[in-house]
């Protein structure tokens, strides 16, 4: 009775480290500026919700289509995944160059994946690092 006492409380101590993502959160806005490649303030023009598949060069997404042929679950799952896709308006370069007038970012439906609820006509200042940087410029 003892043991299964300190497992459960062992368990519920560990149960509290548990994430679906780890965003890392936010830092300093020096901090944040000095790690991003390209920070810009824009404005949301449109908010979409696109399949996954679109956000994927075209040879990948057969690639990836042939590879799950036989694993019909996993197949449905790539085929049925969604994520927003974001229009923003530039209004504003504080770092980074040769950007264009309008951006696109994509970003997950959920907050567990680390999506960010992006809002139509609402302003924001957004951090990009070089790995993300593809999305924007697509």
């Amino acid at each position: 009775m003892r043991f299964r006492f300190g497992l459960i409380i062992i368990l519920l101590g560990l149960a509290g480290y548990g994430y679906a993502c780890k965003c890392g959160g936010p830092g300093t806005v020096k901090s944040s500026f000095e790690a991003s490649y390209v920070v810009v303030s824009g404005q949301v023009l449109s908010k979409e919700l696109v399949p996954f598949s679109l956000t994927i060069k075209p040879d990948s997404v057969s690639a990836i289509k042939e590879r799950l042929k036989d694993d019909k679950q996993n197949l449905q799952f790539f085929e049925m995944s969604y994520i927003f896709k974001i229009d923003l308006a530039i209004v504003e370069r504080y770092k980074g160059t040769d950007l264009r007038a309008t951006v696109t970012i994509y970003t997950p439906m959920h907050s567990a994946s680390c999506g960010y609820k992006f809002e139509l006509g609402k302003s924001y200042i957004v951090y990009a690092s070089k790995n993300s940087l593809g999305f924007m410029l697509t």
